[in-house]
């Protein structure tokens, strides 16, 4: 009897330890699944804030050729 129950506490110990790996996989996955999605959400606001600035970049570039001209 007490092996059986031996046996089991070492399975019972076995599972939990699994399970906390997994717990530790499935919590690093989620966190880049996260930081993804983050990303993807900002990156049309930082496209469009590079476009503005690319643009007022160019027109400071063509006044500045007017004034040199």
């Amino acid at each position: 009897m007490a092996r059986t129950v031996s046996r089991q506490a070492a399975a019972l110990a076995k599972a939990r330890e699994r399970r906390r790996a997994l717990d530790a996989a499935r919590d690093e996955h989620d966190r880049r699944v996260e930081e993804a999605t983050a990303e993807a959400l900002v990156a049309p606001e930082a496209r469009s804030e590079a476009e503005q600035a690319l643009a007022a970049t160019a027109a400071q570039g063509e006044t500045l050729r007017t004034l040199l001209a």
